[in-house]
């Protein structure tokens, strides 16, 4: 491909550049020059332009199928200078060379930012302060962004537009010429299971209601029951009832994943809560990780974390999730360093055991007893204890009802606490405190919590338990639509709470 088969033709690519504290929209142009014998870019400190120029030609020559045009041409920043040198505008530089000497279509770049640094092998390096850039440029309205692997993550947080990536100059051309289709994004690895609801035996109807009712709340649930109770195949419907994370969290959990080496760097961010099912062996160190990188508990961060045979795991490990669910964050110290991981999870726990070991039920053979004194450390962080049954035989006809319409009526319940605990910093009833319980029901008729005064009158219930079982009720009235719990609401929180009727 030789310079002779090109003219150069003005065109205009959209970038964004660091002014000090900030960032702001800037416009590439490339225009021909004739009182010069090189290619130039104006806008920049001298330096900085001369640095840049070195970089974009040597990305340029060292991308096949491309050259250097040998026409001089003019790279200006507009509307108004840099003050400062900007690497993060290597790639609209290159973009505009390329398009204006005829090497990729311009009628692909009207749309798309460009935003990174380039390598002098071509390579896409990332660069500082994605967040501010992609600011500075929300009111183009620019639907496309495309940005260095190492920057997908903030940049998919940080806006609405589409994002993508590339990690060199070469297969950004290609792509733009339709050479290639584009990259599909690489697959999380540990992305949560996708079983529906609707394979659950229509008879199943307490297991779905604890299901429903842990994700509309947040809540914590131990699931007790015998082998063919099957806990781990109703944990596996939780991540799909429950809503999108949040974009700061969301971010967290890809930051998570990619300092633990399981996701690559150009995958983009997931919104669905992540899973994390460790075996109860499963050492304390790797649950917590260590300073360089988080382990299972931090990468459940924002998802569910279910240990199956909960009963088994040693004791540092219970005391170790105890403290994750007071904490919401894992701390690891070592010998030369110490980090401290995010670590807010929804924790689900399975035990086969004849009968479920809650407060108040009596336990009618030493190995409950055991199983009671060893889950002692989570079972007061634990809202829900359900006693499951044998699940009926896969003969039986499913109910009909779909995880899809499940997860809506959990989206309502959730909206209707965040509204509920607006000012507050968390938006699940199961991280209401007691004040805040007491404040919410405030007007409510005395009458409807006599079932639970009489449980804490005779020891069944802690006040504690008292607590948990207000957070339910809250969560089965959202279900329900209503803005306070009925005494039917508390009874039915009392049931999933401790096994008892009020």
């Amino acid at each position: 491909m030789t310079e002779a088969m090109y003219g150069i033709q003005p065109v205009m690519v959209a970038a964004a550049a660091r002014t000090g504290a900030g960032a702001r929209l800037v416009a590439i142009r490339a225009m021909p020059a004739t009182d010069q014998r090189t290619t130039t870019i104006t806008g920049l400190p001298a330096e900085a332009a001369w640095t840049a120029c070195d970089r974009i030609r040597a990305a340029i020559s060292n991308t096949p199928g491309c050259v250097v045009p040998q026409q001089p041409v003019t790279l200006s920043v507009e509307p108004e200078p840099v003050p400062a040198g900007d690497s993060g505008l290597d790639l609209a530089f290159a973009v505009a060379l390329l398009a204006a000497s005829g090497q990729i279509p311009p009628h692909r770049l009207a749309a798309t930012l460009y935003l990174g640094e380039l390598g002098l092998d071509g390579v896409l390096r990332t660069i500082p302060a994605v967040a501010d850039r992609l600011a500075a440029a929300a009111h183009a309205g620019l639907p496309d962004t495309v940005v260095p692997p190492g920057n997908l993550t903030e940049a998919t947080v940080a806006t609405s537009s589409r994002v993508s990536t590339t990690h060199t100059l070469a297969d950004l051309v290609a792509g733009l010429r339709g050479e290639t289709p584009p990259t599909a994004p690489q697959a999380w690895p540990t992305a949560p299971p996708t079983a529906d609801l609707a394979d659950l035996p229509a008879s199943h109807t307490l297991a779905r209601r604890i299901l429903e009712v842990a994700a509309a709340g947040g809540h914590h649930l131990l699931m007790t029951g015998p082998p063919d109770s099957r806990a781990a195949m109703l944990a596996e419907r939780l991540p799909g009832l429950l809503p999108d994370l949040d974009p700061a969290t969301a971010a967290e959990v890809a930051t998570a994943h990619r300092a633990a080496g399981t996701l690559p760097p150009d995958a983009p961010v997931r919104y669905r809560p992540p899973w994390q099912a460790p075996h109860h062996r499963t050492s304390p160190a790797a649950l917590m990780g260590s300073p360089r990188r988080p382990g299972v508990v931090g990468l459940a961060h924002g998802g569910v974390l279910f240990c199956a045979e909960a009963d088994q795991l040693p004791s540092p490990a219970r005391y170790l999730l105890r403290s994750v669910l007071d904490d919401r964050r894992v701390t690891v110290v070592g010998s030369d360093a110490t980090a401290s991981y995010p670590a807010r999870v929804q924790l689900l726990l399975a035990t086969h055991l004849a009968a479920a070991p809650v407060a108040g039920c009596g336990f009618p053979s030493p190995a409950h007893r055991r199983a009671l004194n060893r889950m002692s450390a989570l079972l007061d962080r634990i809202d829900i204890r359900a006693a499951l049954p044998s699940m009926p035989e896969a003969s039986e006809p499913p109910s009909g009802e779909t995880t899809a319409v499940v997860a809506a009526r959990v989206a309502a319940a959730r909206d209707a606490a965040a509204t509920r605990w607006g000012a507050q910093p968390w938006a699940t009833n199961a991280e209401a405190t007691p004040q805040e319980l007491q404040d919410a029901l405030a007007g409510s008729p005395a009458g409807r919590f006599a079932g639970m005064r009489r449980l804490l009158q005779v020891g069944a219930v802690s006040p504690r338990g008292g607590v948990h079982v207000l957070r339910l009720a809250f969560t089965i009235a959202d279900l329900a639509g209503r803005r306070r719990p009925t005494a039917d609401d508390v009874a039915e929180a009392i049931r999933l709470h401790t096994g008892q009727e009020a």
